[in-house]
């Protein structure tokens, strides 16, 4: 089923959507047990030429999204999965292997890169440490699927 959910062109309104997705996702995540982590699937970044804003099991199926799918798929992935979701890669593995938390509280959060463009990016807790996450950087952002991504693929 497609649902078309029209909202105003506002960053509060597609934080509520996209902390909403990030939800959705957490319990998908959490009820499916061979889902795959974001970094291990082949989904990749790619710039819409209009807002979409899709589940990580939609975005598995499209093979392909932008910063915000992208951002509330890794934040529910890290609510669902805790620190077994939280990569060698990450400044946060240390913690995330040390405290071994069962879920981290995750939200998708926007920086501001332009008067009207925005970046969604993962903001996430471990113990009272903040930590950001970038998977539209690590997915192809700035020309390729980085490094340590690559090494996680099949």
């Amino acid at each position: 089923m497609k649902i078309d959910l029209r909202v105003p062109a506002r960053p509060r309104a597609w934080l509520w959507i996209l902390n909403a997705l990030r939800t959705i996702n957490a319990e998908l995540i959490a009820g499916t047990a061979s889902f795959p982590f974001l970094y291990y699937s082949p989904v990749v970044y790619r710039r819409e030429s209009v807002e979409r804003f899709a589940t990580a099991d939609q975005c598995l199926a499209l093979g392909e999204e932008d910063c915000d799918s992208l951002s509330a798929w890794r934040a529910g992935e890290l609510e669902a999965l805790g620190w077994l979701a939280v990569f060698p890669f990450e400044d946060a593995h240390q913690w995330a292997a040390y405290y071994r938390p069962a879920t981290i509280p995750a939200r998708v959060v926007l920086t501001q890169e332009g008067p009207t463009a925005y970046h969604a990016l993962v903001a996430y807790e471990i113990e009272g440490q903040t930590f950001y996450d970038d998977p539209s950087a690590r997915l192809g952002m700035y020309g390729a699927v980085t490094p340590e991504i690559q090494e996680l693929r099949p």
